[in-house]
């Protein structure tokens, strides 16, 4: 069930996005899919897009930090989606990259080095030259073998799938689940502002 509080609404004010009018219902998706403790007291389950500018703003001023204070000490339990939701041509391919490098343990440095130069590589769709930066030479050969298996397409299928069941529409888009009750927060959220609203539920 989705639940409003007076701090949540000056979040999503701050996110200067409108909710929908009518949200479907949020289930809590599989722990395997968690960063971090699967049974943490706050699940964040967040949708985002390589070719989205305010995701990644997102990812590396608001989730890095979130990583290193929150999810590292069993606060809670991070869920990335990779979604190519937009009419990029190389969109789709960025996605792929990331889930490969999931499968050989480099997702979060693989993301960092896609969102960092993305300007970059949105414009010649040299992906592998900019993920080379951050991997080296034996890593880059098991993402190379990753990218052949059939597995990282049929999970972004899988993960586009989530997004329409939830009625994900933007990126990034993100559910914050605290016992029981969850808050849809739509757009990036600057870190300052989430840390304030999860030590409030934390606090509760």
């Amino acid at each position: 069930m989705l639940r409003r509080s007076a701090l949540f609404v000056s979040l999503v004010l701050a996110c200067a996005r409108a909710l929908p009018a009518q949200e479907p219902a949020y289930t809590l998706p599989e722990s395997k899919d968690c960063l971090g403790e699967p049974n943490a007291p706050i699940v964040m389950e967040v949708f985002s897009d390589y070719t989205c500018a305010a995701c990644g703003q997102y990812f590396l001023d608001t989730l890095r930090p979130l990583i290193a204070e929150y999810v590292t000490v069993g606060r809670v339990c991070l869920i990335y989606r990779d979604l190519p939701f937009r009419n990029h041509p190389y969109s789709r391919q960025a996605t792929l990259y990331a889930y490969a490098a999931e499968n050989i343990g480099q997702k979060l440095e693989v993301a960092a080095a896609l969102f960092t130069h993305q300007a970059e590589w949105m414009q010649n769709g040299e992906i592998e030259k900019v993920v080379a930066r951050v991997l080296p030479q034996k890593a880059m050969t098991r993402l190379r073998q990753a990218l052949k298996d059939p597995k990282p397409d049929a999970t972004v299928e899988r993960q586009l799938a989530r997004a329409r069941q939830l009625g994900v529409h933007l990126t990034p888009t993100s559910f914050i689940t605290v016992r029981g009750q969850t808050q849809r927060v739509i757009g990036a959220v600057q870190y300052p502002i989430l840390k304030r609203f999860l030590d409030h539920l934390l606090g509760q």
